[in-house]
């Protein structure tokens, strides 16, 4: 019992960038056409990713990725059960959902300044001081992660403009590791981060036009 344990452990750590990957882009896909169930994706992919981004030695994003997987669980809870001041009607189900919105300025100024001391914070803690392109985009992307998947998990418009940057980056930093699987599924959520940003921005029109 106790080989068979260790063998199954042995697949999860040495696919977990496969299995992580193949998990996630239904969250991505689902999440573009605003279904909640998507966070429900979102939280076991980051699970696996855990496990690559350590194994990788980007220790800031494997704590990342720990965060994603609470974070998904915070997003399924308040889309699956809005406020009523963020609440509107979907009138084919005729149900409430989370509406899409935007942050106000005075919170993207607090969001930025939070990523920035998150991101500080990060390379003081876990990169060992060590002044390197790795370490310093590492933490940078750890950092606004944080902000990116909160603001997202409240379906806020600009949280798009934050993963196209952040997606970006990534691509860079798993193609210069060698790892071309994760490196590609980066790749794809640049891409997603593009066209989430026209599909919610649409939904933010029609839904203003219909209630």
């Amino acid at each position: 019992m106790n080989d068979t344990l260790y063998t199954f452990y042995q697949f999860i750590l040495n696919n977990s960038e496969i299995i992580g990957t193949l998990i996630g882009i239904p969250f991505f896909i689902l999440l573009v056409f605003e279904k909640p169930i998507a966070f429900l994706f979102g939280a076991a992919s980051s699970l696996f990713f855990v496990f690559t981004n350590w194994q990788l030695g980007y220790n800031s994003n494997a704590l990342i990725m720990l965060y994603y997987f609470f974070i998904g669980v915070y997003g399924f809870y308040i889309w699956i059960f809005p406020k009523k001041d963020r609440a509107i009607t979907d009138q084919k189900k005729q149900t409430e959902i989370l509406a899409v919105s935007i942050s106000p300025l005075k919170h993207t100024i607090i969001y930025l300044l939070i990523g920035v001391f998150m991101s500080i914070g990060f390379f003081m803690i876990i990169s060992n001081k060590e002044l390197t392109l790795g370490n310093i985009l590492d933490s940078s992307t750890a950092g606004f992660a944080i902000i990116a998947s909160y603001i997202q998990a409240r379906k806020l418009l600009d949280n798009w403009f934050y993963w196209m940057i952040i997606n970006g980056i990534l691509v860079v930093m798993y193609f210069i590791a060698n790892a071309y699987f994760y490196a590609g599924y980066s790749l794809f959520a640049l891409a997603i981060s593009f066209y989430g940003y026209y599909s919610w921005k649409k939904s933010m029109t029609i839904n203003k036009n219909i209630n």
